[in-house]
């Protein structure tokens, strides 16, 4: 996990253009935070790497969300803004796709592997 969640820490600087390492240690919580609730939701104990490009999205909004959890609806001026309860919510079909493609036969020689 550590090599994923380095990968994970790594796109996320880029897609909030930050290029130190200041904040690293909020990005690792919000990271860690992430990925724990994707394999919950998948039903898995550790992070499936097929899935980093969730965590990476996930993360980004869990940032642009600090000082404004459980926000549901704001108004200022004509600047609305409203967050979904569950961030992960808006990915369920490709989770549902990933559990799906897990080959569930006990006696199986590909149990485990993801088809697409």
């Amino acid at each position: 996990m550590a090599n994923v969640a380095s990968d994970i820490l790594s796109r996320v600087h880029v897609r909030l253009s930050i290029t130190d390492n200041a904040k690293d240690e909020l990005l690792g919580e919000l990271i860690q935070g992430v990925t724990d609730n994707i394999a919950i939701r998948v039903g898995l104990v550790a992070f499936p790497a097929v899935l980093s490009s969730i965590a990476v999205d996930a993360s980004v909004s869990a940032y642009n969300r600090i000082g404004s959890e459980g926000l549901t609806s704001e108004s200022i001026d004509v600047i609305s803004s409203s967050f979904i309860d569950d961030l992960l919510e808006p990915y369920d079909k490709q989770f549902e796709r990933y559990i799906s493609g897990l080959v569930k036969d006990e006696g199986s020689k590909h149990k485990g592997v993801i088809f697409y």
